[in-house]
């Protein structure tokens, strides 16, 4: 769902390539799904596109892989109820589930007071950028390092220009040392795609915000350099007009 502003805004992430890669199938499957539905024998007649991908949705960010009882094919399964969970960090979730061929079953692995929301970990060893790519979630206590980083994405034009569009999005710092990134302006959330906008600032964040700061550290001692040389050069200007006027 990522808007073609987002995109350009977040380019030099990993991520955004491989949303395009899906917008793309998305734009061949809505061409074959066209051209089928017109037929007489089509059992989708009837049906829109936006119904479809709908569903499509569904089965690909909500669906359980049931693999266990099924041999060496992955099975995914819509389970209503099951489907609804928030997630957590391996360490914080509190629901677990099982499956056999005929029976599915979520229990709390871990005692929930009345009215706690119940939690299950999408994915034990996945990083953020996993998580943003599947589940559009970026998890801000992930204990899962991540895998694809490239510091010189971060440090070029567009990483430059996203330094900026994260400044702008992201609260101080200082205010979450704890975590893998800050949290978002109010303002940031109200914008056009915000929540979607939010969680990419926090993971370009993670994954840049070493290396801006290696970079602005090396931006300011050259201007440090510049300056004793600047001060170096007057004074011994200074010192070639003393012994001229002498």
């Amino acid at each position: 769902m990522m808007e073609t502003g987002l995109q350009s805004d977040f380019s030099a992430l990993p991520l955004v390539s491989s949303v395009q890669k899906a917008q793309a199938a998305d734009k061949d499957a809505q061409t074959c799904f066209n051209s089928w539905v017109k037929k007489n024998d089509c059992p989708a007649r009837g049906l829109t596109w936006d119904q479809v991908q709908l569903a499509l949705n569904w089965l690909q960010t909500r669906s359980f892989t049931m693999y266990q009882y099924f041999g060496t094919q992955d099975h995914n399964a819509l389970i209503p109820g099951a489907d609804m969970l928030n997630t957590a960090k391996a360490i914080d979730s509190n629901v677990e589930w099982s499956s056999t061929a005929e029976v599915y079953t979520m229990q709390t692995g871990t005692p929930a007071a009345s009215g706690h929301e119940l939690s299950d970990a999408y994915c034990h060893d996945c990083d953020n950028n996993y998580l943003m790519n599947h589940w559009g979630v970026f998890m801000e206590d992930n204990a899962n390092p991540l895998e694809e980083r490239d510091a010189q994405a971060c440090t070029g034009d567009e990483g430059m220009h996203m330094n900026q569009l994260v400044t702008a999005a992201l609260q101080d710092p200082a205010a979450y040392p704890g975590l893998l990134s800050p949290r978002c302006r109010a303002s940031t959330l109200n914008e056009e795609q915000g929540p979607m906008r939010c969680c990419l600032a926090r993971l370009a964040w993670e994954n840049c915000a070493k290396d801006w700061k290696a970079a602005s550290d090396n931006d300011a001692a050259l201007v440090e350099i510049g300056a004793i040389n600047h001060h170096a050069s007057h004074v011994a200007h200074e010192r070639f007009l003393s012994i001229a006027r002498k």
